[in-house]
């Protein structure tokens, strides 16, 4: 009897023990799905674990998360609200109350309650910690830097310094960082110290390789994208950011990792906007238009279908394909209704860049250039050698407005640390934008703060041509350019240059500019120099000499300088024609005379 009662009690403790695992592991199942971003499953087994568990708060604020995830934050608060209800003091819900406010632009508030939840948990639950750097981490206004305050401020209580971080920590720790400025290499470290707290955690590994492509360290990035899927294959968000980086690359590969990530995502209709991405990028790469009008075809097919993101993504994808379709019109149209659905802030540079576009081939260019500035604006990027890749992308794209801004921000980020090139290039990309007047102060600036001889030669050079911009006969004055291009002249080898190119239209600039000025000594001058490197325009410059000595009957400057034109070109069909000028005046002279002389003699 005794030991039937000893079974029995034995096979109850089992049963609560194995009843407190599922606990644990239902919860935290549903976590380890989140950081996958597997929101619905998340969602599924919170659901069923809170059908049993109905007053556990934490499961409550976690199937907030999920709802987040999956675009439904009426949802999310419902979820939140009632984990206060079943505790009013809930930390982990207060701070999801905090992250809706962050989503919703109401910072203040956020902090408050921020504030409430770290003073419920007395400071000494890093969970509900973690839950803070999370929130504040989903947007830059937030108030990061009071979060990873208080981080701090529980790392210093004595009864935490024996605690080891785990991954999590770290992660969100790192994200929170990154939202400051400068921030970026203290995350990086951060998520170098997750993986290295637990090497199989693909999250650290894949965030790590985001920042790197974010710096446009693509090999490295992809290394650690691979280290992501090497720590857990089934870790969903790598593939897809594999996808992303091939997508423009590499065609085969993108459809190979979005296959595998297609296979892993567990919300399988919303995952089929990056089918519809990936028919626009086939478009792109293979400028096969049939593409473009398969993503608006399945775009279309599947409006109806998928939850509000995803439906704000494709109303995108469908301007995006109608402005490679050349249909600038319907583009518009679906980009409005695009910003009318509260499009997702991170992406709001690519957002406004495209807008401009659109703007651009509709010929609205003054509205253009706003939305191309707050392009600019909205990139948070404080990465220089990121912002110059930038930059060359757009210069490379022919977009000098849009490059010019960003070699502006550059300047103004730069903080002693620019290099000369980035004066060169904001110069020229204005130059190229029809604002030369700001083009010659960038040159102007460049030609002070950088002494060296290479350097003041370029900066007088495009200084000159900026105002050669400016400088026609017809419309304005002549030789604006005339100072700078001197100065450029005064440090060039010109019998050694490297640029012989650039130093015979200084020389030919130099020259034409005089001659309009009716300056033949200097015209002439320069000319010679010229006939060096371009014999061709310097007998231009000297038949235009002749010509202009030829109306004012100076037959002698017009035939010396006729003469000097066909020495150096042979073929100078003006100066020919000068020379036989003078040439059957005086043979008709001649005649003349004859004729007046044979007159007199006959007595006429």
């Amino acid at each position: 009897m005794k030991m039937r009662f000893i079974k029995k009690f034995a096979m109850v403790l089992a049963f609560l023990a194995t009843g407190a695992a599922v606990h644990a592991q239902s919860v935290d199942d549903a976590i380890q799905n989140l950081k996958y971003q597997k929101f619905r499953t998340a969602k599924q087994i919170l659901q069923q674990y809170l059908a049993s568990h109905p007053k556990d708060d934490r499961a409550y604020y976690y199937l907030g998360l999920a709802d987040l995830g999956l675009d439904l934050a009426d949802s999310a608060r419902m979820d939140f609200q009632q984990g206060l209800q079943v505790n009013p003091n809930s930390p982990l819900n207060t701070v999801g109350m905090a992250r809706l406010d962050i989503l919703n632009g109401k910072y203040d508030d956020a902090k408050a309650k921020i504030q409430q939840a770290f003073d419920a948990s007395k400071g000494r639950d890093f969970e509900v910690m973690r839950a803070i750097l999370e929130a504040t981490a989903l947007s830059p206004n937030a108030d990061n830097r009071y979060a990873i305050d208080l981080l701090v401020q529980m790392r210093n209580d004595r009864k935490n310094k024996n605690r080891n971080f785990p991954a999590d920590d770290y992660i969100a720790l790192a994200d929170a960082q990154l939202q400051l400025p400068g921030g970026a290499g203290d995350a990086a470290t951060n998520y170098q110290n997750a993986f290295y707290a637990d090497p199989k955690d693909a999250q650290a590994y894949d965030k790590y390789a985001e920042l790197l492509m974010s710096a446009r360290a693509f090999d490295n990035a992809l290394e650690y994208y691979h280290k992501a899927i090497e720590a857990n294959p089934n870790y969903p968000p790598a593939y897809l950011h594999l996808y992303e980086y091939y997508r423009l690359r590499n065609l085969d590969s993108a459809e190979q990792y979005l296959n595998q990530y297609m296979a892993l995502a567990d919300d399988k209709v919303n995952a089929q906007v990056n089918l519809v991405d990936l028919l626009y990028t086939q478009g792109l790469l293979q400028h096969d238009t049939s593409k473009y009008r398969q993503a608006i075809e399945k775009a279309n097919e599947i409006m109806n279908q998928v939850n509000e993101a995803t439906q704000t993504r494709l109303y995108k994808l469908i301007a995006v394909s109608d402005l490679a379709l050349g249909d600038s019109l319907d583009a518009k149209k679906n980009m409005d209704i695009y910003f009318s659905r509260h499009p997702d802030p991170r992406y709001a540079k690519f957002d406004y860049q495209t807008y401009a576009q659109i703007l651009m081939k509709l010929n609205q260019d003054s509205l253009a250039n706003i939305y191309f500035a707050k392009a600019i604006e909205a990139d948070t990027t404080r990465d220089l050698n990121a912002l110059r890749g930038i930059a060359e992308d757009l210069r490379k794209q022919d977009n000098f407005r849009g490059a010019a801004l960003y070699y502006k921000k550059i300047l103004n980020l730069a903080d002693g640390e620019a290099q000369v090139a980035d004066y060169f290039w904001y110069g020229f990309s204005l130059m190229y934008s029809d604002e030369p007047d700001s083009a010659v102060a960038v040159y102007q600036e460049m030609a002070k703060k950088f002494p060296e001889k290479p350097n003041q030669r370029t900066a007088y050079y495009y200084w000159g041509q900026a105002l050669m911009m400016k400088d026609t006969a017809s419309t304005g004055p002549v030789g604006l350019a005339i100072e700078p291009l001197q100065k450029y002249l005064s440090l060039v080898d010109t019998v050694n240059a490297e640029n012989q190119g650039q130093v015979a239209r200084v020389y030919y600039y130099l020259a034409a500019s005089y001659l309009t000025k009716n300056d033949y000594d200097k015209a002439s001058s320069y000319a010679d120099k010229l006939a060096t490197y371009n014999p061709q325009l310097a007998s231009q410059v000297y038949s235009q000499i002749a010509v202009d000595y030829l109306h004012a009957k100076n037959r002698e400057g017009a035939t010396s300088f006729a003469q000097k034109a066909l020495k150096i070109n042979p073929g100078d069909s003006v100066s020919q024609q000068i020379l036989d000028y003078y040439k059957q005046l005086d043979e008709y002279n001649a005649k003349m005379r004859e004729y007046e002389k044979k007159k007199k003699q006959s007595g006429g």
